[in-house]
């Protein structure tokens, strides 16, 4: 069971205050890219696991830094990160309208977290999003 801490503000969620992309180096947790405008603007955001509007939680164990398109694809099920911190792909992105491109390369790599080990992802929040957000093709994961 998923227990985490939650944000008074009922509204409107924290801008980046889970992991952002400091804890990083300002890099993906999935496809490891890491892009810094000269006035140190990312392309890395700080993505909830349970989300926002669910848990209310913006603790840095119900976050990861992930760029836009991971972040996305994480978001809509299609990415999912296992007990183990390797990164899972759901069947949806091999349909036939998709072209996944370096997406699919990123199946069973570990994930890449911040320098602070007791600031990784809560193994609960991530099972939570396999369990309840995650298309995956098989729910019974061997990770």
């Amino acid at each position: 069971m998923y227990t985490g801490i939650k944000n008074n503000n009922t509204t409107t969620p924290p801008t980046v205050t889970i992991t952002g992309g400091g804890g990083t180096g300002h890099r993906c947790a999935f496809c490891g890219v890491r892009m810094l405008t000269s006035d140190g603007h990312t392309a890395v955001d700080a993505a909830h696991i349970i989300p926002w509007n669910i848990s209310h939680d913006d603790d840095p164990h119900n976050g990861m830094a992930l760029c836009g398109l991971c972040h996305w694809t994480f978001d809509q099920g299609l990415l999912g990160v296992s007990a183990r911190y390797l990164v899972l792909l759901s069947g949806e992105l091999r349909i036939t309208q998709n072209v996944p491109g370096h997406l699919l390369t990123l199946e069973k790599r570990p994930i890449i977290g911040p320098a602070e080990q007791d600031l990784w992802p809560h193994v609960e929040g991530l099972e939570w999003h396999r369990e309840n957000v995650c298309f995956l093709t098989s729910k019974t994961s061997p990770f």
